[in-house]
């Protein structure tokens, strides 16, 4: 759906960085679009572009906003237009990639994350916009395999945009899912840069934070082929556990169901290679007796284990209806 108005929490211009703003105008006229770049630690920085009628607009945000800026963007057009934000790096010179997230067409008060993890080799971020005139408190509970949830308290400056470090924040080095309440509506977003196989798999991927829990997610893309590992990330909030279904839909062959039970206040993990099996093209289909969220995290070496593969890895929340 077409929106005047999309918000994007990350982005980055420092050194190895490159972010880009891609707008699609499909209406017959021209688009009058103001971007407002949220920095940490110094005023917003406002921008005005037209963008044609029917037609394709790029933003160079490293030239638009300036170098060496963690960076938020908040866009108001006078017509509905798409917006995303792809990124390519360098990350710590090593950790090469890119990601690619769609904006928010709105703030909220509540968001959830699933996948996170904290230990060697993956960096997490978790990356706050508050683009309201007054300050936010926002309250970030961390959510383990095991154990009673971590929260800690932030207080995030007006018209800014405000960066933590998952792993320093929480204190562990771990599988983690996140919570966050805030007093203002705000947009939250996850990047992540990885390193695995000393070297032989870097890379980084991003998700948009979700609002609310649902009983049932939807997953088009899956593939446990040579050089592909798949998960199922699943966070359950609720003070009971949730008992899960899981349906694979595979390409040529009849659905797989397993079953699972994701315990209260904590983050569950599905090896999906493991629990449909090797070698397999799948879609899935997660029921839950309670309101869960479930992401889906993918490493890969694209075309095998050859010096001319494409390692790396992504990562998308599912769809709930």
């Amino acid at each position: 759906q077409l929106s005047r108005h999309w918000y994007f929490a990350e982005g980055y211009t420092g050194q190895n960085f490159e972010e880009w703003i891609t707008i699609q105008n499909p209406n017959p006229g021209w688009a009058v679009v103001d971007v407002t770049y949220y920095v940490n630690g110094g005023a917003p920085i406002r921008r005005q572009h037209r963008v044609a009628p029917t037609s394709r607009y790029t933003i160079s945000v490293n030239q638009n906003a300036g170098l060496d800026l963690e960076v938020s963007a908040a866009l108001s057009s006078d017509q509905p237009i798409l917006a995303e934000r792809p990124m390519y790096f360098a990350y710590q010179g090593v950790m090469d990639g890119g990601h690619i997230v769609m904006g928010s067409p709105y703030l909220a008060n509540d968001w959830y994350l699933a996948e996170g993890a904290t230990f060697d080799p993956f960096t997490e971020y978790i990356t706050i916009q508050n683009p309201n005139p007054a300050p936010a408190t926002v309250a970030v509970s961390y959510y383990r395999p095991s154990g009673a949830p971590i929260t800690r308290n932030h207080a995030i400056a007006a018209n800014s945009r405000f960066t933590i470090n998952a792993g320093v924040d929480s204190g562990v080095a771990s599988d983690l899912s996140t919570y966050l309440h805030s007093n203002q509506p705000i947009l939250v977003e996850r990047p992540m840069y990885f390193d695995m196989l000393h070297g032989g798999l870097p890379g980084g991927h991003c998700a948009v934070g979700v609002n609310s829990p649902s009983t049932q997610w939807y997953f088009g893309e899956g593939y446990t082929g040579e050089g592909f590992d798949e998960w199922l990330t699943v966070q359950n909030p609720s003070a009971a556990a949730a008992n899960i279904t899981v349906t694979y839909y595979v390409q040529g062959g009849a659905p797989i169901t397993r079953n699972h039970t994701v315990q209260p206040q904590t983050r569950f993990t599905i090896p999906v290679n493991t629990d449909a099996g090797e070698n397999l093209q799948l879609s899935a289909y997660v029921q839950a007796t309670q309101p869960v969220i479930c992401e889906r995290p993918m490493y890969f070496f694209y075309q095998g284990y050859h010096s001319y593969n494409w390692p790396g890895g992504h990562d998308s929340q599912g769809f709930a209806p």
